[in-house]
């Protein structure tokens, strides 16, 4: 099986449809899943999903392997989101779909209803993050990047990555806590 690497060589040389079609359904869903996760709308992760993979044929040639393919691919599909949620002009994502929480049979159903409401704020809290703060912890906890990768994913450096994760992790900590004292009461 060929690297990734080996392949953009080859690309870069032929252009053969069969490299093209082996790296397309290589990396297709995780940048589906990270639009569908940012934007709420499989439609939208969709069209984001086809609009970076169009991008990366048109500038396929400027890729300089001085990173590797899939932090370059991610960041162009970053970028590609980015700009759809300011053309939408939303910061609204839906990670139910995502999240299948699947009981335990040793669990009582009271804590299986627990656990799924829990559940249903963290993703209504995480739909309200800024986009950056957002993208710090799908990146993270979600794509499963260290941060180092996700801060080159994101374009920022890797100070100003944890603090964007930093920052997101205080605000649902924020708002758990007042959502958990607000349901005791």
């Amino acid at each position: 099986m060929k690297s990734d690497e080996q392949i953009i060589e080859s690309l870069k040389r032929s252009r053969n449809p069969d490299d093209w079609e082996v790296l397309v359904h290589r990396h297709f869903d995780q940048i589906h899943g990270l639009a569908f996760k940012m934007t709420s709308s499989r439609v939208k992760a969709d069209d984001i999903a086809q609009d970076v993979f169009l991008k990366v044929v048109k500038s396929l040639h400027r890729f300089e392997g001085k990173s590797q393919f899939s932090t370059w691919l991610y960041r162009i599909a970053m970028n590609t989101i980015y700009t759809s949620l300011k053309k939408q002009n939303t910061t609204v994502a839906n990670f139910g779909e995502s999240i299948d929480l699947v009981p335990d049979k040793s669990e009582r159903p009271d804590q299986v209803a627990m656990q799924s409401e829990m559940s249903q704020q963290i993703e209504g809290h995480i739909q309200k993050l800024k986009p950056d703060f957002r993208a710090a912890i799908v990146l993270t906890a979600f794509q499963n990047f260290s941060p180092g990768e996700a801060a080159r994913i994101a374009g920022c450096t890797p100070t100003t990555f944890y603090w964007r994760l930093n920052q997101a992790r205080t605000q649902l900590k924020k708002e758990l806590h007042r959502y958990l004292k607000s349901s005791n009461e």
